[in-house]
C-alpha cells in the first residue's frame, strides 16, 4: 500500500477506486449472494486453523472433567439414573397422548402432522466478532446442513444457520440484535415478535399492547409464522413488564431459555410431512 501514497502518485484516486471496489464486493455478497461459494471455500480453508485455535480450550475442558472426584461422578450417575426413570415415565404419557392424537385426527380426517429429523452437533469454541452473537459448529454441507435451518439447544430454541462450509457452519443466535422471531404466549396464544438485544440474557418482546394479557414467567414459543422455525418450540420466558410512557405498546423483556453463552451441543432440525418420503434426512453415516 505504501507505493499508493508516495509523492507524485495520485493517491486519492487509488483510494477512491479501492473504496468503490470494496463497496461493490459488499453489495455482491449482501444483495446478490455471489460470494457464497467463495465464503464456503474460505470456511473450509479456515477449518484447520479454527480447530487448532480451539484445541487449548478443549484440552483444558478435558483436563477439568478428568480431575473430577469419583464421588462426584457417582452422585451424578445416581442423579442421571433417577432422571432416566422419570423420563421413561413421562415417555409413557407422551406415547398415550400421541396415540390419542392420532385417533382424533383419524376421526376428524385431519391432515398428517409435520414430523422432524434431528442431528446432533458440537460447538467449536472459537472467538468471533465481539459485536455479533454467533457460534461455530462441527457440521456442514456434507451433513445436509443448509442456510436458514433451525437450531435448538436442550432447553429451547438457539438460533438459525447463516453460513455453511463443507464441514462447519455458523449459527446466528436468537439474542443477536439483528435477529427476530415470531412468537406467541403459550398461555393465551397472543402473538408477538421476540428480538435480540446483543445480550445473552435479554430479548425485547415487540407489538404487545399495554392491555395485553401477559405475566412475568409466561412462556414464549415459536408461532410458526414465516416458515423458518417450526411452531411450538420454547424460546424465552417473560422477565420484565413495564407500561410504555407513550404509545400503545408495552415495554416487555424476556430471558432466553437456551444458555446461549455456554452451549456445547446443539440439535439441527429438518421438518417434513409425515406422509412424505421425498425430503432427505440427515446422512446416518455422519450421525454421532
Amino acid at each position: 500500500m505504501a507505493h499508493l501514497f508516495r509523492k507524485g502518485h495520485p493517491g486519492p484516486v487509488w483510494l477512491a477506486v479501492l473504496l468503490l471496489a470494496s463497496l461493490g464486493l459488499y453489495l455482491a455478497d449482501a444483495r446478490l449472494h455471489l460470494l457464497d461459494h467463495v465464503r464456503g471455500w474460505l470456511m473450509a480453508g479456515a477449518e484447520p486453523v479454527q480447530r487448532l485455535a480451539a484445541l487449548p480450550a478443549q484440552l483444558w475442558r478435558n483436563a477439568v472433567e478428568a480431575t473430577r472426584s469419583r464421588a462426584e461422578m457417582q452422585d451424578e450417575l445416581a442423579r442421571l439414573g433417577q432422571e432416566n426413570l422419570l423420563l421413561k415415565a413421562q415417555m409413557q404419557t407422551f406415547w398415550a397422548l400421541q396415540e390419542e392424537n392420532r385417533r382424533l385426527r383419524n376421526i376428524l380426517h385431519a391432515t398428517q402432522p409435520l414430523e422432524q429429523d434431528l442431528l446432533l452437533a458440537e460447538s467449536i469454541p472459537v472467538k468471533g466478532d465481539a459485536r455479533r452473537q454467533m457460534m461455530l459448529i462441527n457440521r456442514g454441507s456434507r451433513d445436509g446442513i443448509f442456510v436458514g435451518q433451525a437450531v435448538l439447544a436442550a432447553e429451547g430454541l438457539l438460533g438459525q444457520v447463516v453460513h455453511v462450509g463443507p464441514r462447519t457452519a455458523e449459527i446466528l443466535l436468537l439474542t443477536d440484535d439483528t435477529h427476530a422471531i415470531p412468537v406467541r404466549i403459550a398461555r393465551t396464544g397472543q402473538r408477538a415478535i421476540a428480538r435480540g438485544t446483543g445480550q445473552g440474557d435479554r430479548m425485547d418482546i415487540l407489538h404487545l399492547p399495554n392491555n395485553a394479557d401477559v405475566r412475568e414467567g409466561d412462556l414464549l414459543v415459536t408461532s410458526g409464522l414465516g416458515g423458518t422455525f417450526p411452531a411450538g418450540y420454547p424460546v424465552a420466558s417473560v422477565s420484565v413488564i413495564a407500561q410504555a410512557q407513550s404509545g400503545p405498546f408495552a415495554s416487555i423483556s424476556a430471558r432466553p431459555l437456551a444458555p446461549v453463552d455456554d452451549v456445547r451441543e446443539v440439535i439441527l432440525v429438518w421438518m417434513r410431512d409425515a406422509s412424505s418420503t421425498d425430503i432427505p434426512s440427515p446422512d446416518p453415516a455422519h450421525a454421532p
